[in-house]
């Protein structure tokens, strides 16, 4: 009970201070398209591909969209394990994007700005230029928010207030929260909503406890309640065994 007691001081709430961050990205290779390397009027794209959720969909593909003849070249599937893609194209000019489903995220610069909400405004999309027997790198097709996404992922509310985050929070609507009281942070990512409730992400930006930090988990939490007394819930839950949630913090919190 004690570890239990422990867990929950270090929980910030929606009544701690605040600041927004985009939710955790997760890197995914991916096999190339049929064109060949051999071609000598072809270059190749190189980067790595994102997700904003906890887990990566099975369809995440990189496609390049070419500016001027509108001819279109996609990865097929993941290969390997080792965060970057590698995508040959006859030379030209093309706007980079993943996609998985109807969800997409382009190379734009919020990219090359850094991500960082608060700094970066713009979200114009980036066309690049492949030269033939060049090879373009760092083309991180990660802005899901942009409004070229045709996306629900466009939608995401990055909550600057506890109130935003527990209207969102009761609708399950996407939205990004991070709670900081000083000794602990806290980052929210509602995704959407699950079978009994809303599925939601958190993970510590800081925390006594170094190996916590970082640690994502995702559950389906009880909208229904209160934002805190759902969280303190779920996690009570995920230490006793009779919620299941995915990812590393609840790996930690299942050992306790």
């Amino acid at each position: 009970m004690k570890k239990i007691l422990f867990l929950f001081a270090l929980l910030p709430f929606l009544g701690a201070g605040c600041a927004t961050n985009p939710p955790e990205k997760i890197t995914l290779p991916v096999a190339t398209t049929s064109v060949t390397t051999t071609n000598p009027d072809q270059g190749t794209i190189t980067g790595a591909l994102s997700y904003p959720s906890e887990g990566l969909p099975p369809d995440l593909k990189v496609c390049a969209l070419n500016s001027v003849s509108n001819s279109l070249y996609c990865t097929m599937q993941p290969i390997n394990n080792d965060s970057s893609y590698t995508l040959p194209v006859p030379s030209g000019a093309y706007t980079v994007y993943a996609q998985s489903g109807t969800l997409k995220g382009f190379y734009s610069e919020f990219i090359t700005c850094g991500e960082d909400t608060k700094k970066c405004s713009s979200h114009k999309n980036i066309v690049v230029t492949v030269a033939a027997g060049s090879e373009l790198t760092k083309i991180d097709p990660g802005d899901w928010y942009g409004p070229d996404s045709d996306s629900a992922v466009t939608q995401t509310v990055n909550c600057a207030s506890g109130n935003c985050f527990q209207q969102k929070f009761a609708a399950c609507q996407p939205a990004i929260f991070q709670a900081d009281a000083g000794f602990a942070g806290v980052v929210y990512t509602i995704i959407g909503p699950a079978t009994g409730g809303c599925k939601m992400t958190l993970k510590y930006t800081t925390n006594p406890n170094p190996a916590w930090v970082n640690k994502a988990m995702t559950c389906t939490f009880d909208n229904k309640l209160d934002f805190k007394k759902s969280v303190e819930n779920s996690l009570l839950g995920a230490i006793k065994g009779s919620v299941v949630c995915s990812g590393p913090l609840y790996t930690i919190l299942r050992s306790m």
